[in-house]
């Protein structure tokens, strides 16, 4: 029951350009975000966030070029300062880096300890973890669950096609994957698991 609350959430709430079609086109996707991303091994004590417009950049050692942050790296770099990601959103871009950086020194001091970034060729920052963090790829998992999950497809295909009725959205097949994460909901038509009104109206 909790899976097809997810599944739900998801279906209702992913914009159309995190929608993907078919396995094709979400392999696609996955394959270029990947190859074209690096990791990055840097000191913690080397990251300074800074004002980038409107919005919040992260600058590494003396180098000139600024990293953009997406949503996932944003809170990742507030968890490293402890503070409220929703908190420092909510300040001027100036007032928010200044309190990053100086909660972040505060918390950890100087140190020469290491985080790795993961980053696109593009500059944008994906995420931001511990050197001993063994990140899988979402092209690996993809991959292997579109090899072997025979026999099933993705959840959007089949609705509506045993009800009579047209899907909620019909971008929203059931893959879906974004800068920071995937999600896939799939069903199984050969084998479907059928509920049905049992005595006393409980759910069988």
């Amino acid at each position: 029951m909790n899976t097809i609350r997810i599944g739900q959430k998801q279906l209702l709430t992913r914009p159309p350009d995190e929608c993907f079609p078919s396995w094709r086109r979400l392999l696609r996707y996955l394959e270029e975000r990947e190859t074209g991303s690096a990791e990055k091994a840097v000191s913690r004590d080397d990251l300074t966030v800074v004002r980038d417009d409107d919005s919040l950049a992260l600058r590494v050692g003396q180098e000139h070029a600024w990293y953009t942050l997406n949503d996932w790296s944003f809170r990742q770099i507030c968890e490293l300062s402890g503070a409220n990601p929703d908190f420092i959103s909510k300040l001027r871009p100036e007032l928010a880096a200044q309190v990053l950086n100086e909660t972040r020194h505060k918390l950890y001091g100087k140190t020469d300890d290491e985080a790795k970034l993961l980053v696109h060729e593009n500059s944008l920052v994906r995420a931001i973890y511990s050197p001993t963090y063994c990140r899988v790829p979402d092209l690996l998992v993809a991959r292997l669950v579109n090899t072997h999950a025979s026999g099933f497809v993705p959840a959007g295909d089949v609705a509506g096609r045993h009800v009579g009725m047209p899907p909620v959205r019909p971008e929203a097949s059931g893959l879906y994957a974004s800068s920071r994460d995937m999600f896939l909901f799939l069903a199984d038509e050969v084998n479907p698991v059928e509920w049905r009104r049992a005595p006393r109206g409980r759910v069988d």
